[in-house]
């Protein structure tokens, strides 16, 4: 149950709910199809948020920082990937990390395979991040030289042992509907099931896994896969209803935000809650250009959106609220109304520091 009398900064509402709901489901998924559910933690980035996936049979987990690793050592979990290119400037970090958990990281070059072959003291997994189209960062999955280059010059150490390859889908976000997800979702396979095809003899036991909540969500099965590393699917957000991985009945955190200023002439409320809450990114919904849409908060939850209402800008602690007349006459300034985030993961990372956090049920 929730009471909106409480709020009175910028509060980002997690429904444990409907966030324990979401991880069952994809770790159901995972479950039926045989392959390792190793979740991205980087969307909620909460010890407590984190236990929900432990009680639903997570041992493994991914992060996007080697601080956030420490963070989630601290907190019991003792195997941890950092799904990031590995950075030799905190090799120091990484030693520390690889005396007290099992360990894996991300290599893309020769160099930096070198590098941490020749100052590594414990054991270290490391994958090959591939580039199949998203054009981020990694390998291309076609770059056998590059690929070999990586493996030979990390076999000059023993403390580092090869785990395969990895991708992130993250072009199925520049898409929409469940077919041309599914699309990206199967060419990304593809191509790496040819990968382990091809270095498998040679290194028996190496890993395929690939993250991306999309193609995870609206996947049938994973099979050909021995791993899957989604992270958004904890919370989701508007991006996700758009692209199709999910309902709006399936996001589960919103920003509570209270009302500071009513006008009338434009229909506007403006509301405490920047960019420093939400972020700035934004979605194109019938070519308008938007930073959250409107929610009343219940006492169970929170509504489906308000039609016709979305936030039109963002500056960094106001919210400029567009709204219907019926919207309009129903707030007035001190009331508490709810916005669901574009992007979850930036909207979490930025409320850790600018505001406060809630867990309801």
């Amino acid at each position: 149950m929730f009471d909106s009398g409480s709020i009175a900064v910028p509060t980002l509402l997690i429904n444990e709910t409907v966030c324990r709901s979401n991880i069952e489901f994809m770790q159901g998924k995972a479950d039926k199809s045989g392959v390792q559910l190793i979740p991205h933690f980087k969307t909620h980035q909460s010890a407590v948020v984190g236990s929900w996936f432990r009680d639903a049979g997570t041992k493994a987990i991914t992060v996007s920082s080697l601080s956030m690793a420490t963070f989630f050592a601290g907190h019991g979990w003792d195997d941890i990937t950092v799904a990031f290119p590995a950075n030799i400037r905190e090799s120091d970090t990484i030693k520390a990390l690889a005396a007290s958990v099992r360990l894996r990281i991300f290599i893309l070059s020769a160099e930096t395979a070198a590098h941490l072959a020749n100052v590594l003291t414990h054991p270290v997994e490391y994958y090959i991040e591939i580039d199949t189209g998203y054009h981020r960062t990694g390998v291309p999955y076609d770059d056998h030289m590059l690929i070999g280059s990586v493996i030979r010059a990390a076999s000059e150490s023993g403390m580092l042992k090869f785990a395969g390859f990895y991708t992130h889908d993250g072009n199925t976000y520049d898409v929409r509907g469940r077919d041309a997800i599914m699309n990206i979702h199967r060419g990304t396979r593809e191509k790496l099931e040819a990968l382990r095809a091809k270095y498998a003899p040679a290194h028996p036991g190496l890993r395929i896994s690939m993250g991306d909540t999309p193609g995870c969500s609206v996947a049938g099965d994973f099979a050909g896969l021995d791993e899957i590393r989604p992270g958004n699917y904890v919370y989701y957000d508007v991006t996700q209803t758009l692209i199709g991985s999910c309902n709006y009945d399936q996001i589960g955190t919103v920003l509570a935000a209270p009302i500071v200023a009513r006008h009338e002439e434009r229909l506007e409320l403006v509301i405490y809650g920047g960019g420093v809450h939400l972020s700035k990114d934004s979605v194109t919904i019938n070519g308008k250009t938007i930073y959250g849409l409107p929610v009343d908060l219940l006492k169970n939850g929170w509504s489906a959106p308000a039609e016709g209402c979305y936030i039109r800008k963002l500056s960094q602690e106001h919210g400029i609220l567009k709204v219907t007349r019926a919207v309009f006459d129903r707030y007035k300034v001190g009331d508490v109304i709810g916005i669901l985030p574009v992007h979850s993961c930036m909207t979490m990372d930025l409320m850790r520091f600018n505001g406060s956090i809630m867990i309801v049920t």
